[in-house]
């Protein structure tokens, strides 16, 4: 959005007449911000971190879930505290606890690291508060733009600003791509998507199919325990693909890697020789 616009959308936060999509009221004016190409809905950017799920979007009065129900003065702490953010537009410190997060060797890092395209548009990676991991996969590469998303805002907290200068951070929704159709040239998920329910697992796929773009690769990392609908939705477009020639269109190759959680006293497999080499090497 353009000094002016922002402006214009200030004057209206401060005469308390917009709010996020729960019906939470903006208590902050916007220093920078997005908005949808058909004008209804603003994503706030915080201090580098695009606020983009669905919970974010910022709206009028009329657009909120339920315009009827007004929105308690807990509801709206409870809001700002979940989403790690004050009341006066400052993203707070990360949480010390994080989630739990897939565990891989160097070994087979590197072999899924090769399978990625080296060049293109758009690089995609998304769930990880490991940035070694994330410097070791882009190092090599030659991407106009890396976008980094995540649905847990403190993993998000954990890399802001400690990527590349071509990169940007995307808070959004687990099962939603926020991206036009065609446009991503390479995806990583560190990310145990596996553990959603099968309705978001389905959304999630039709999301990265439509958004990666053909005979590009996508990597999605899965734990042995979890009910893999993902993978089976894939493995069935293919096979669709093979009976039906005449239907069949060019899919992008998913690559599901199984692998186990990290414990507790674990300092990540990824802090290894290579890494400030290719820190260096990068800059």
């Amino acid at each position: 959005m353009s000094e002016d616009e922002l402006a214009t959308i200030n004057k209206r936060i401060e005469r308390g007449e917009l709010y996020f999509q729960s019906g939470v009221p903006v208590c902050f004016p916007l220093q920078k911000a997005y908005i949808s190409m058909h004008r209804v809905y603003v994503y706030a950017d915080i201090d580098g971190i695009l606020l983009m799920s669905k919970e974010t979007a910022i709206v009028e009065r009329n657009r909120i879930e339920n315009p009827l129900i007004r929105v308690s003065e807990t509801e709206v702490n409870e809001f700002y505290q979940q989403l790690g953010l004050s009341r006066d537009g400052v993203l707070l410190p990360p949480k010390a606890e994080l989630p739990n997060e897939l565990m891989l060797d160097e070994d087979q890092l590197r072999s899924l690291f090769s399978m990625l395209n080296k060049e293109g548009h758009c690089l995609v990676t998304s769930g990880t508060a490991q940035v070694d991991e994330l410097h070791n996969l882009v190092f090599g590469t030659n991407y106009q733009t890396h976008i980094h998303i995540d649905h847990d805002i403190n993993r998000l907290k954990m890399v802001n600003g400690k990527l590349g200068a071509h990169t940007y951070y995307v808070f959004c929704d687990a099962e939603i791509m926020p991206f036009h159709s065609h446009c991503v040239d390479g995806y990583f998920s560190f990310n145990p998507i596996m553990m959603a329910s099968k309705e978001v697992q389905k959304e999630l796929y039709f999301s990265l199919k439509d958004a990666l773009k053909p005979a590009t690769v996508g990597i999605c990392l899965i734990c042995d325990e979890d009910r893999d609908y993902l993978q089976a939705f894939y493995k069935s477009d293919v096979l669709s693909g093979r009976l039906k020639p005449w239907k069949r269109c060019t899919l992008p190759a998913f690559h599901f890697q199984k692998t186990e959680y990290r414990t507790q006293n674990h300092m990540g497999a990824i802090s290894n020789k290579r890494s400030f080499g290719s820190q260096f090497l990068k800059a």
